[in-house]
């Protein structure tokens, strides 16, 4: 990791930003991981800072235009049914009571597809759903067809000033859409961890 944030520090960069809402452990963990980096640890959407909860910043976020699908589910905390679901409205209603709106808990994951910070709509169908390592993930494949403006969906209104800065802007922009191949079939989305 050292090698990464002195490349990244020689680069100009001057920090990561992490999507942490409010897990102090985790916030901490990253603090100390990048002590001493010459990296600052930016924290945009934690709700303690915006005053809201994950519940209000879910809705915000839907209102802003996010679009995104859950890729992985935690079996123990929500039924096999909402792998592959859309992270929208209906979804927030149906989650049971103890499940966090924005799964900061580990008990799902997404792939934002589309919104205010993408420069593009990254076109994607669903895949398979397979269990695997006590979690159900639901696969997304790039979607056939050319890539021209006129077939993809509009992103979304613009987002709300504290939703959609500049340092996530970069992010996504430089390689939400990587693949990953070769192989059989058409090529998977990569996920990015940063």
């Amino acid at each position: 990791m050292a090698g990464v944030c002195a490349r990244a520090v020689a680069q100009g960069l001057y920090g990561i930003a992490f999507g942490d809402l409010f897990l102090e452990d985790i916030r901490a963990y990253r603090i100390a991981r990048l002590a001493g980096t010459g990296l600052e640890p930016i924290f945009p959407v934690w709700t303690p800072d915006l005053g809201v909860s994950t519940a209000q910043l879910a809705r915000q976020m839907l209102a802003a235009g996010l679009r995104a699908h859950l890729t992985c589910i935690d079996p123990r905390v929500l039924d096999r049914s909402f792998a592959g679901r859309a992270f929208d409205h209906a979804l927030l209603a149906s989650l049971p009571p103890a499940v966090d709106p924005c799964g900061e808990r580990g008990e799902f994951h997404t792939f934002a597809f589309a919104g205010p910070i993408f420069s593009r709509t990254i076109r994607v169908i669903p895949g398979e759903t397979v269990e695997r390592d006590n979690f159900i993930y639901a696969d997304l494949l790039p979607a056939p067809g050319p890539e021209t403006d006129a077939n993809l969906e509009a992103p979304g209104p613009p987002a709300a000033p504290h939703l959609a800065g500049s340092v996530a802007r970069s992010v996504l922009d430089a390689g939400s859409d990587r693949r990953i191949g070769p192989g059989p079939g058409p090529p998977r989305l990569e996920r990015l961890r940063i």
